[in-house]
C-alpha cells in the first residue's frame, strides 16, 4: 500500500491514498519516531527521506528534543 507520512498536531500520521488515517504515532522523542518510521517502511511504500525530514524538523523546533504536546 502506498501511503504518505505527515506530522500533524504533534503526531506522525500515516495517510492512505484517499487521505484516510491508517496509522498514528505520538511524537515524544526523535529516537522513537525514527524507529516507528523504520517499522512503517517495512510494510508500506512512502517517501522515507521526507518522513524523516519532517520528524527531525518537528524536534528541531523543541530545544529539549521532546514534545510539549502530551
Amino acid at each position: 500500500m502506498k501511503v504518505t507520512v505527515e506530522v500533524i498536531d504533534g503526531s506522525m500520521v500515516m495517510l492512505d491514498e484517499d487521505g484516510n488515517g491508517c496509522g498514528c504515532h505520538k511524537l515524544t522523542s526523535l529516537r522513537l519516531a525514527k524507529r516507528q518510521v523504520r517499522r512503517w517502511q517495512r510494510e508500506y511504500t512512502f517517501d522515507y527521506a521526507e518522513a524523516l525530514r519532517q520528524v527531525s524538523e518537528f524536534f528541531e523546533q523543541r530545544a529539549d528534543g521532546t514534545s510539549d504536546t502530551k
